[in-house]
C-alpha cells in the first residue's frame, strides 16, 4: 500500500485539476473525465436557464386526513359476527371454556366448526341484518355487546357459539 502511495501518478496533481476551470492551468483530462465535465457543463447550463420549480402543494385539509384514516362505517342496522357450529351441547360448552381460557376464537372456529364456509374465515359471517339468520341465532347475536361471546345457542343446524365483532 505504501508503494502505491509513493509511486508517481500518471495524472496531474489535484491542485492542477482544481485550477483547470479557472484558466490558470489546463491539464489534459483523460477522455472519460473530459466527457463527464462536458456533460456537467451542459446540464448545469440547462438547469440555470430553466424556469424555477413550482412551490410544493399545500397539505391536505385536516378533515380529509381524519376521514381517510377512519375505518369504514358499519352498514346501517347490521352487525358482524363469527360463530362456531358444533353438533353437541358438550362440544359447544367445551369451545366456550377454551375461548374463556384465552384461545383465539378464529383459530377454534377453523378447528371445531362444522360450517366449513365460515370456518375458513375464522368463523366470520360478515355483516347481516335482522331476518337474515334463523330466529334463535338472530336473537342471541343481536343481544350481544361487541366483543362478547354467547353461551350455546340451539338451532336446527346444531349448537352455535357466537362472538359479536361489530
Amino acid at each position: 500500500a505504501r508503494e502505491a502511495a509513493s509511486a508517481p501518478s500518471q495524472h496531474p496533481p489535484l491542485r492542477q485539476w482544481r485550477q483547470a476551470g479557472t484558466g490558470r492551468s489546463s491539464p489534459r483530462l483523460p477522455p472519460p473525465l473530459a466527457r463527464l465535465c462536458s456533460t456537467m457543463r451542459v446540464v448545469t447550463g440547462y438547469l440555470r436557464s430553466s424556469p424555477p420549480l413550482p412551490p410544493p402543494l399545500p397539505a391536505p385539509p385536516k378533515p380529509f386526513i381524519a376521514a381517510a384514516s377512519r375505518p369504514p362505517a358499519m352498514p346501517s342496522g347490521k352487525i358482524k359476527c363469527s360463530h362456531i357450529l358444533v353438533e353437541k351441547l358438550g362440544e359447544a360448552e367445551a369451545a366456550i371454556g377454551r375461548v374463556k381460557g384465552g384461545e383465539k376464537f378464529g383459530r377454534l372456529a377453523r378447528e371445531l366448526s362444522r360450517d366449513s364456509g365460515s370456518a375458513r374465515r375464522d368463523g366470520s359471517l360478515g355483516y347481516f341484518g335482522r331476518g337474515a339468520m334463523v330466529k334463535e341465532f338472530e336473537k342471541a347475536a343481536f343481544s350481544l355487546a361487541v366483543g362478547e361471546v354467547s353461551g350455546p345457542v340451539k338451532t336446527r343446524y346444531g349448537y352455535h357459539v357466537i362472538k359479536r365483532l361489530a
